[in-house]
């Protein structure tokens, strides 16, 4: 079995990036995105960052006023938890967080913990999903090494935690009675989902599987939903759940947030807004190719 790789990916210097590392006085010059930490030499890693790349951007919701980027941190910001079963010839898996300032001080970046692996042992989109609220790196620190450790499988993530979406909480979600707390230690479900009526939770899943099945093998189709980051993690989990093993399932790929409803580059896609009572996608959204469930 393939090892699964690691790399942290963010705004750095020259003296910051695995990738450069340079010393005296251009350790300090700002260089830009790159990455930050990896399980490979530089060498090998040049290629597969290439391959990455495509994947690796974050920008907080449209409607996000200018004040509240020097606000908002990587615990309430969105955040994006994308995986890719084919990627050239490697399948990847990341979350991506916001960060307040890249190494120049200027407001709006991220940083990208990511882990990829060759294809000869496919993942499983289910396991993927378990990774939601998993130790995932979020921030650049002075203290980060260099490099980082290979792991064996994707469960060592959780470094023996218990996952925070599964069957059962995918149960909770849909069946607690209305005004009732769900059982929900990790605090996935957001509090106003406590207040929307079992059935509507349940059309949701419904709704999201049946739009998914539709898209058909055109692979510009996918599927839009407005909805929290860890709802659509738990809801694509229970998509997956809810498909037999084979094609149908192995082919998803999925992103938890994406800030440009227009160009989605997986499957099962999400987006919200800083204010989702006000904000809403602009209306030729709506009339796209594939489905989009408000």
């Amino acid at each position: 079995m393939s090892p699964i790789h690691q790399i942290y990916c963010t705004h750095c210097t020259y003296g910051t990036s695995v990738l450069e590392q340079r010393e005296g006085e251009l350790a300090d010059r700002v260089l830009g995105y790159s990455a930050r930490a990896s399980s490979l030499d530089r060498g090998e890693l040049r290629n597969y960052y290439r391959q990455v790349e495509r994947f690796l951007y974050y920008y907080l919701p449209t409607d996000t006023p200018a004040e509240e980027k020097l606000r908002l941190d990587a615990s309430a910001a969105p955040r994006r938890m994308f995986y890719s079963p084919a990627i050239g010839e490697i399948q990847v898996l990341g979350q991506i967080s916001y960060r307040q300032q890249d190494t120049a001080g200027r407001p709006g970046s991220y940083f990208a913990h990511v882990l990829f692996s060759t294809r000869d042992a496919p993942w499983s989109p289910l396991d993927c999903l378990q990774l939601w609220g998993a130790p995932w790196a979020d921030e650049d620190s002075a203290n980060l090494p260099l490099k980082l450790p290979e792991l064996q499988t994707l469960g060592e993530l959780l470094d023996g935690a218990r996952p925070a979406i599964d069957e059962a909480l995918l149960l909770t979600f849909l069946k607690t009675p209305l005004g009732e707390a769900f059982d929900d230690p990790p605090r996935v479900i957001p509090e106003r989902w406590r207040y929307v009526e079992p059935a509507d939770r349940t059309e949701l899943l419904a709704e999201t599987l049946q739009g998914y099945l539709n898209l058909g093998s055109q692979r510009r189709e996918n599927l839009l939903l407005v909805v929290e980051p860890s709802v659509a993690a738990l809801v694509f989990y229970g998509v997956a759940r809810l498909l037999p093993p084979g094609q149908v399932r192995d082919s998803i790929s999925f992103s938890t947030f994406e800030p440009n409803a227009d160009r989605l580059p997986v499957s099962l896609a999400a987006t919200t807004f800083h204010a989702p009572e006000t904000a809403d996608l602009r209306p030729e959204a709506y009339r796209r190719r594939g489905y989009v469930f408000n």
